[in-house]
């Protein structure tokens, strides 16, 4: 067992205690109001997103993601391939897993030490006002920490996590304030996303190269789109409670007992929240069609799946479930978790952790 891998299962654990604070803070916790669903920010989805980075991270292929992705193809190919032993698919797929490992553990450490750390300090350095400070002392707050322009896509973010914070008032309807939290989350994705460029770019490309010596045909230049659509399929996906999303389809509908939404996000009616979608998806239909991501490689691919990610699960009644046993947590806060032998640690929920963890 690595640092890298304990250092991604404490992550994941700061995400979620982070996730709760701010929940506490914006009256948006379980039982805030009574009757309304709990509503998380962007904290709340990257925890769950680096959950699933951390099989990558650990090189923990998962068997059903690769029968996922032979079911598509010819039934001739389905039928020889059905037959490979998967602890051969595992071996065939080892390398690439190696590859990955190290780039996506330093995103995981980049995105958590670059974003993350700001939300925190934001909830210090507001957590005490009981009515809305001066604008003045955001702008100050966003040039500290932030960036120094104050221009930024994340400055963005904490703008509107602020506008959300402090209109709880009653100046602000539950629709206005989600609709704003969900703002937030679309542009700290869109922070997180051109940040961790780079490390994917690190993951992908140089491992499609390798393979493309061995490209049957003469268009050598086919290959990265093949290999990087394959990566995908295998690699790709979130985990929010039961529910595994896999990057290459549509973001699912009809999770919230049989709607899209929950009523406050059902319509964006906040200009805002409409407009950052429409750009996220880069269309002026906003609906959770061609949301999928063929080739993770791409970063507007990426947005068209994140940005919809947090409107359909932002206030999803799994948002709160624990990714991590009350023993497990116990390990990893008490700096423990590196004694344990790295194959306990596959029983990390990867298939529903409501039913595994609570809520």
């Amino acid at each position: 067992m690595t640092d890298i891998i304990v250092r991604n299962w404490a992550i994941n654990l700061w995400y979620q205690d982070i996730s709760h604070s701010f929940q506490k803070l914006l009256r948006t916790a379980p039982d805030s109001t009574p009757g309304l669903p709990a509503v998380g920010t962007w904290v709340s989805l990257a925890s769950w997103s680096s959950h699933v980075v951390g099989f990558s991270i650990r090189q923990q292929s998962i068997p059903e993601l690769w029968t996922y992705v032979i079911r598509n193809l010819p039934q001739r190919m389905q039928n020889i391939l059905d037959r490979i032993p998967f602890k051969l698919v595992e071996l065939l797929f080892k390398e690439i897993l190696q590859h990955a490992a190290f780039a996506l553990g330093e995103g995981n450490r980049v995105i958590f030490s670059d974003i993350a750390t700001s939300y925190s300090r934001y909830g210090m350095e507001f957590c005490s006002y009981t009515t809305k400070p001066d604008d003045a002392l955001l702008v100050e707050f966003i040039q500290k920490y932030v960036c120094t322009d104050g221009e930024c896509t994340l400055a963005k973010a904490i703008w509107a996590l602020f506008k959300a914070h402090f209109g709880r008032d009653g100046s602000l309807t539950f629709t206005e304030r989600d609709q704003l939290i969900l703002v937030q989350s679309i542009y700290a994705g869109l922070a997180e996303q051109t940040h961790v460029d780079p490390y994917i770019n690190a993951s992908l490309p140089g491992y499609t190269l390798e393979w493309c010596r061995f490209w049957p045909s003469k268009n050598v230049s086919e290959c990265p789109v093949v290999v990087n659509s394959i990566v995908t399929k295998l690699m790709v996906h979130v985990i929010v409670g039961s529910h595994r999303i896999l990057a290459e389809q549509n973001i699912p509908s009809k999770t919230h007992n049989g709607s899209d939404f929950s009523p406050y996000l059902s319509e964006l009616t906040l200009p805002e929240a409409h407009d950052a979608m429409s750009k996220m998806l880069n269309s002026t239909t906003v609906q959770l069609d061609h949301t999928a991501a063929n080739d993770w490689n791409i970063l507007a691919q990426r947005l068209r799946f994140v940005a919809p990610l947090f409107w359909v699960f932002q206030d999803h009644e799994e948002i709160n479930c624990y990714i991590y046993t009350v023993e497990q947590e116990l390990l990893i806060r008490t700096n423990q978790a590196h004694q344990m032998d790295q194959g306990s640690w596959y029983r990390l929920c990867d298939k529903d952790c409501c039913a595994a963890n609570g809520q």
